[in-house]
């Protein structure tokens, strides 16, 4: 048995994850991760600026019996529709923002539906 596209499928059906424009204020230095050098350091290729994003901050006090301080983490919602340039992101690679630098932990992909078009990506950064 195939499925087959619904009667109902319409254009507007295939732009549920466009997001207003407007609500993208945020932007972000994407560095993508380029393996480690000789040293095992990591390396990276060229920093580029990444604009119409949604940050969403999060810090997080906390204490054990070592130490204490406080841990910044963030999730970065990114849309075809809106973010400039939309790049396929890669785990590992390093972002700027808030003049503080994070690590790309998580990559999620959002496919439209009924097609294989990734249409919103959401970065979990530590």
């Amino acid at each position: 048995m195939c499925l087959e596209e619904p009667d109902f499928f319409t254009e507007e059906l295939a732009t549920v994850f466009e997001i207003p424009i407007e609500m993208l204020v945020d932007s972000f230095v994407y560095e993508e991760y380029d393996g480690v050098d000789r040293n095992h350091a990591p390396k990276y290729k060229e920093a580029e600026t990444i604009e119409n994003v949604r940050i969403d901050r999060k810090r997080t006090y906390f204490r054990d019996s070592e130490e204490a301080g406080i841990r910044s983490e963030a999730k970065i919602f990114c849309y075809a529709n809106g973010t400039n340039p939309f790049l396929k992101f890669q785990e590992q690679s390093r972002v700027t923002f808030d003049d503080k630098e994070y690590t790309v932990r998580l990559v999620n992909e959002f496919v439209a539906p009924y097609s294989n078009e990734i249409t919103a990506v959401q970065l979990e950064v530590i």
